[in-house]
């Protein structure tokens, strides 16, 4: 009998047969399907993903004598075979096998059909021949299945799918289930064709909860022994992270919020929750989502203090090979990502896109700073936690000092249960902060610039970079540069990064510090000032704001923070949503002051926010409905697109001179690689200046794996004039005034 091969290696004798590939991929995606409780229809979906292999015309394709061959769409056809399309477990297999090495699509059965009698060898967009076409070329396909694999693979009914009792949106359920499903498969084969040609296995990296909570708490224990904090504050840090960790242990599987003010050590209670939860339960991994990447860096390096093992996974990550592979998998005891990153993944439809989504099941799923959930995708975001929890045996963990009252949206049925037992009192006791709050009239910034002036430590933090950068000038003309910072997303990575740790030294010395700044430093950022101003903003920011003055209690007396009406020409805020919910807090303030301690308060805040607030965008609406996997994915977009990435030349150390100089030479001369762009993650801008970049910059081309360069756009530009990056500011493109064109 002819034998098939499914992939080539350098050494002929070490070929992989299609029957040892489909083998390992069965066995693999049964066992990353038993997860979803489908573990046997991951088996037959591994085992039929590539038969479209068992041809001449591909067997051609590895000899170097064909390309541009469909091999998925005979595995498809064979799934078809199993029954209707109508049947949702059918109509899955289809699609997630055809789908295997581009992107999912849920419209297949036409392109089946023509594959089945012969019509059509040409796969239709991409205009691929299929390898195997036609009734008499199928009967062949199956006889080499029943001989090489199981005989009665395909005459026993294909394994159902498991009910999605409960869900909301059924058909969001649906995608998310085919997602899932897809997931297994896309990393099953991705994985077998790896260790094919690496030639080792990988290991799958499971949590050991109950050895990593001990470790935790000898960590923490040593925190405490050398804390300098207020004896109070050390006591209500105790306290929650001593409820944490008994809610962890108590509570079966569900959904959670977990209310609690800044700086009450969220970030370690969190993980203890998240620790004895998953030894309780059996859970294998956790999730760390966080707004922001200054955070996610922050919480990792205190994580990996107690799991050595902590995997970050986000565009700036390290981009070594094995930390890339794991990356690429979530193959890690705790991964902490970006909110970005995760939901966005939950709504993918390509392959790469799609491959780790599976490892989400039976883990715990902590959102910290969950205010930062992105509200015109509400419903769907909502609705789709809400399936990892119903479906995938997660439990999910909305952690704010701003717990949004999400009950209140129209379409969400949100009903978490609380970590605390009396989240109130925490907050009451732990008021460091009173607040001025001056909404009535416009404030200038020349006056703000003044009070600053005024206090040893304070810090503004403004609504849009044209006022930060015009308070800063005001600053500027009476302060002393050590004693002044900015902090922007003009600043790259590595310079915000030094330039808060130069301010918390500043701080913890007692030295003179002002700080201007924007939304950048309101989350996660361990900075503490005696005084804070804040721009009008939604409640939520303000209450961020707050915590980032008199944050461990250094000072017996009450932080100050002044809320104001910046007294500026032209729009105030940087979006509709945003200047809604700063609107809606003003109006609150026309009948008297909010007390940011105060839980109904902020309970009322959302209720004005949710309860008239429109369903998720249309065209998501309108791609779910019509299940447009596509569509869907180009939709549900947290942060739009548009922007451009700028290498900059801040030489803040020696070795970033070197990394900018290394990087030049290699994308100039050789092109743009996504490792690449990882490794100059520390000095890359995103801007929106299209003329600025016009004027400065370099574009930089993409290469693929070969080495060829693409023709097409670019995908990072490089900025080469030192002028045009400021040591406090960063980056400005503006041929006269550096700020004037700033928003």
């Amino acid at each position: 009998m002819k034998v098939y091969y499914a992939h080539t290696h350098t050494d002929k004798r070490k070929w992989e047969t299609v029957q040892e590939h489909l083998k390992k991929v069965g066995a693999l995606c049964e066992m990353y399907a038993q997860e979803l409780q489908c573990g046997d229809f991951g088996r037959v979906a591994g085992l039929l993903h590539d038969a479209g292999k068992y041809s001449e015309l591909f067997q051609a394709v590895l000899h170097q004598r064909q390309k541009h061959i469909d091999h998925a769409v005979p595995g498809a056809v064979l799934a078809h075979a199993f029954g209707s399309d109508s049947d949702p477990t059918v109509h899955a297999l289809e699609v997630i096998i055809r789908a295997h090495h581009s992107s999912l699509q849920n419209e297949v059965l036409s392109v089946l059909k023509q594959a089945l009698v012969g019509e059509n060898r040409i796969v239709p967009p991409d205009g691929k021949t299929v390898s195997i076409c036609g009734k008499i070329e199928f009967q062949e396909l199956v006889k080499q299945i029943q001989q090489e694999l199981e005989p009665e693979l395909l005459h026993h009914p294909l394994p159902s799918l498991p009910p999605l009792e409960g869900s909301t949106d059924v058909l969001l359920a649906r995608m998310l289930q085919t997602r899932m499903l897809y997931s297994c498969l896309v990393d099953a084969d991705y994985t077998a064709t790896a260790e094919h040609f690496d030639g080792e296995k990988q290991e799958e990296r499971f949590l050991n909860a109950k050895r990593a909570f001990d470790s935790l708490q000898t960590y923490r224990d040593s925190i405490r022994k050398n804390s300098t904090s207020d004896g109070q504050l050390n006591q209500m840090r105790d306290a929650l992270y001593d409820s944490c960790r008994r809610a962890g242990w108590q509570n079966q599987p569900g959904l959670f919020t977990l209310t609690a003010p800044t700086g009450l050590g969220k970030t370690l209670a969190l993980l203890a929750f998240a620790l004895r939860h998953a030894e309780r339960w059996n859970k294998k991994r956790i999730f760390v989502v966080l707004p922001y990447l200054s955070i996610i860096e922050q919480n990792a390096k205190e994580y990996r203090k107690v799991l050595p093992d902590t995997l970050e996974s986000h565009s700036q990550a390290a981009a070594q090979d094995e930390t890339r592979q794991f990356a690429e998998r979530w193959n890690a005891p705790l991964v902490v990502t970006t909110t970005v990153g995760f939901l966005e993944g939950l709504f993918a439809s390509s392959a790469p896109g799609c491959r780790r989504l599976h490892q989400a099941a039976n883990s715990v799923i902590v959102f910290d700073e969950a205010q930062s959930l992105p509200p015109k995708l509400l419903d769907a975001t909502l609705n789709t936690l809400r399936e990892l929890y119903l479906h995938y045996n997660c439990t999910v963990v909305m952690s704010t000092a701003t717990q949004p009252s999400f009950h209140y949206k129209n379409h969400a049925q949100w009903a978490p249960k609380e970590i605390v037992e009396n989240p109130q009192n925490l907050f009451f006791n732990t008021r460091r902060v009173r607040v001025e709050w001056r909404t009535k009239a416009a404030t200038s910034l020349k006056q703000i610039a003044q009070e600053m002036q005024q206090q040893k430590s304070s810090c503004a933090i403004l609504n849009l970079r044209r006022h930060a950068r015009k308070l800063f000038e005001l600053l500027r003309t009476s302060c002393a540069e050590k004693e002044l910072f900015f902090l922007s997303s003009d600043l790259c990575p590595a310079h915000r990064q030094m330039t808060i740790e130069t301010i918390q030294v500043r701080l913890k010395a007692g030295l003179p510090c002002r700080v201007v700044a924007t939304q950048c430093i309101e989350a996660g950022v361990d900075l503490s000032f005696q005084a804070m101003y804040r721009a009008l903003a939604p409640l939520e920011s303000v209450i961020q704001a707050a915590g980032r003055c008199n944050r461990n209690g250094e000072s017996k007396n009450l932080g100050k923070l002044v809320v104001f009406l910046p007294d500026e020409p032209g729009r105030l805020y940087p979006d509709e949503w945003y200047e809604n919910a700063a609107n809606q807090l003003r109006l609150m303030l026309e009948n008297r002051e909010v007390d940011l301690c105060n839980l109904q308060d902020v309970d009322e805040y959302y209720r004005r926010i949710y309860i008239n607030a429109p369903a998720d965008t249309e065209k998501l609406r309108t791609a779910v409905s019509q299940m447009d996997y596509q569509s869907a994915e180009q939709n549900y977009k947290i942060i739009p697109s548009g922007g451009y990435r700028i290498l900059v030349p801040y030489a803040g150390k020696e070795e970033l001179s070197v990394l900018f100089e290394k990087v030049k030479k290699e994308a100039t001369e050789h092109g743009v690689t996504p490792a690449l762009l990882k490794d100059a993650s520390p000095l890359l801008v995103n801007s929106f200046d299209k003329s600025g970049i016009a004027a400065y910059c370099e574009a930089l081309i993409p290469r693929d794996y070969r080495g060829r360069h693409f023709a097409g756009n670019a995908v990072c530009y490089l900025l080469d004039q030192k002028d045009c990056y400021d040591e406090k500011t960063g980056l400005y493109m503006a041929d006269d005034k550096p700020f004037q064109n700033c928003y």
